[in-house]
């Protein structure tokens, strides 16, 4: 899981992945998916963190607030920050 998150939020950052977002939205929608989040261990929760932090900071450069506000409800569903 956190793998795929950081795969999708820097790739939503850099325009790689421009659903990104979507794809990860869908996946906090599977059946004990906040289990899944809280058991995201140190290393990979800081590694999630950090692409949260890209996807973040490309949403604002970007002026999009829709994004900006998808980016930080995602965030905290995954419990980074």
């Amino acid at each position: 899981l956190p793998g795929l998150v950081a795969t999708c939020a820097r790739g939503f950052a850099d325009g790689a992945v421009p659903r990104g977002l979507d794809v990860l939205r869908e996946i906090a929608k599977t059946p004990r998916f906040e289990v899944a989040a809280m058991l995201i261990a140190g290393k990979a929760k800081r590694e999630a963190t950090e692409a949260w932090d890209e996807a973040a900071e490309a949403a604002r450069a970007r002026g999009d607030e829709d994004a900006s506000r998808a980016v930080a409800a995602l965030r905290k569903m995954y419990k980074c920050g």
